[in-house]
């Protein structure tokens, strides 16, 4: 059993699970202690393998990966859930396990549907469901072949090479090159559609799951993993409307031991203004530290793919899009203070968001995903 764990990395990420099934099941104590304590080095097991297999988009499923272990570790140890014997049968504690399990975005799970407290989808339902992700799944993968194909028509003539990421092409701005130009403005987007397209898909096949297959979920609990795109008009918005929130959960929990004081600590003062700012202050430090661990979590992925972390690029990038969403914000304070329409921005500026967006990429992914690209492409 050893040598078949030790050659592959999902064998000792699926004996990490287990652990963690046993472990929620337990009741406060030592055995629970123990099996919480077990699946943690079973897991790094599993991912320190990973960098020794080829495993398209490696570094996406180990983000996932790792951000499952986090997620974990924050129900054992930090929020201390527990589904024990109250929660029904064996069966039923199955179904309530595999739903805070996988439900990085602790979104309300409602009732247990097994103890007849809500119905579940009906067979109408589950059909209709089942046709209609099938459908998103097909068409995300035509799309994601064409756009795979647009990128690479584009970059083969370029006839890239070791050089173009090398240190001397990771600045703000490139050179005026047409083929720097090109080629920034492809890495500056491809990560996104591919982020996107692989969390799509295994957010829609465990939907396709939960609420067609099992009938253990209604529609209305698998809501959409993304945003809409359209409304990333700022890089506020990008990070805050758009983009996936799985890693919210984890890094709230560890904020909350970090900070001193909570975001109740403005109870206490008289003066709006006063308390607005002390708001104000709040958020922004809890968005730096969010992006602080956002650095260090992917500096963790990397180490685990590919043997070195590049914290500081990490740094560098997530504090970079922390600075431009701050520097957002006090424009839209100004904007705010003196007297500028609020709330939806006619159709004209949205389209400049759009650009000025795509214009922060294009300056910051560079320093971030080349440092990633040039060891491999150099041996």
């Amino acid at each position: 059993m050893h040598i078949l764990l030790s050659q592959h990395p999902v064998s000792w990420c699926l004996l990490s699970t287990a652990f963690f099934f046993m472990a929620i099941q337990q009741q406060l104590g030592r055995l629970r202690l123990a099996l919480s304590l077990a699946h943690l080095p079973v897991m790094y097991k599993g991912l320190a393998l990973c960098h020794v297999t080829m495993i398209p988009y490696s570094d996406i499923w180990v983000t996932v990966a790792l951000g499952a272990t986090l997620h974990t570790s924050s129900l054992l140890f930090l929020r201390g859930s527990i589904v024990g014997p109250d929660h029904g049968t064996a069966r039923q504690r199955l179904h309530k396990t595999f739903r805070i399990w996988i439900n990085f975005r602790l979104l309300p799970l409602g009732e247990d549907k097994m103890h007849g407290s809500r119905r579940g989808p009906t067979a109408r339902e589950r059909g209709c469901f089942l046709v209609g992700r099938c459908k998103h799944i097909l068409a995300l993968v035509l799309i994601h072949i064409a756009t795979t194909n647009a990128m690479s028509a584009t970059i083969r003539p370029l006839n890239v090479s070791v050089h173009d990421f090398a240190p001397s092409q990771r600045g703000i701005l490139p050179s005026l090159a047409y083929r720097d130009v090109v080629l920034r403005m492809v890495m500056s987007v491809q990560w996104i559609w591919a982020t996107y397209v692989v969390f799509s898909l295994g957010h829609k096949v465990l939907a396709m799951f939960f609420v067609s297959i099992t009938g253990w979920d209604l529609p209305s609990d698998w809501p959409p993993l993304f945003g809409s795109i359209l409304e990333a008009y700022t890089l506020r918005r990008f990070w805050g409307v758009f983009w996936h929130r799985l890693h919210l959960g984890v890094c709230n929990a560890v904020i909350s031991l970090l900070l001193s004081r909570g975001d109740d600590s403005t109870t206490g003062k008289t003066a709006r203004q006063g308390a607005r700012k002390d708001r104000l202050a709040i958020k922004g430090l809890r968005a730096l530290l969010t992006f602080l661990i956002s650095a260090v979590y992917h500096a963790a992925v990397n180490k685990l793919v590919s043997g070195s972390a590049n914290l500081r690029e990490e740094s560098r990038f997530f504090l970079s899009s922390f600075a431009v969403c701050l520097i957002e914000t006090v424009v839209s304070e100004v904007a705010r203070r003196e007297g500028l329409p609020q709330g939806r921005l006619h159709i004209g500026f949205r389209l400049l968001g759009h650009f000025w967006v795509l214009f922060v990429f294009f300056c910051t992914v560079p320093a971030w995903h080349y440092p990633k690209i040039y060891p491999a492409a150099n041996s």
